[in-house]
């Protein structure tokens, strides 16, 4: 399950948003918006909403945080736990 989260996030990543990365560069401790991916709002939002249709989850607006879009393994993580909770 967590390659697959990961794998997913990854796919979303470099498919579906305009950023000049390649799936082999993102791992786990990726920073998703500082001096990593560098990611706008725009582009979060849009990374969130591709995450809620590809997982099935809704991230609730009391969870966006700095630690949730910390890195690709926050995000995972969370993805995770609200798979658990089904």
């Amino acid at each position: 399950m967590t390659q697959d989260v990961e794998a997913g996030i990854k796919k979303i990543i470099v498919e579906n948003l305009e950023l000049d990365v390649k799936v082999g560069r993102i791992t786990p401790e990726t920073p998703l918006i500082d001096g990593g991916l560098n990611m706008d709002s725009i582009a979060v939002l849009e990374l969130i909403s591709l995450v809620e249709e590809e997982f099935g989850i809704t991230v609730r607006d009391e969870d966006m945080s700095v630690e949730l879009l910390g890195t690709v393994g926050s995000l995972a993580a969370y993805i995770r736990k609200q798979l658990e909770n089904r």
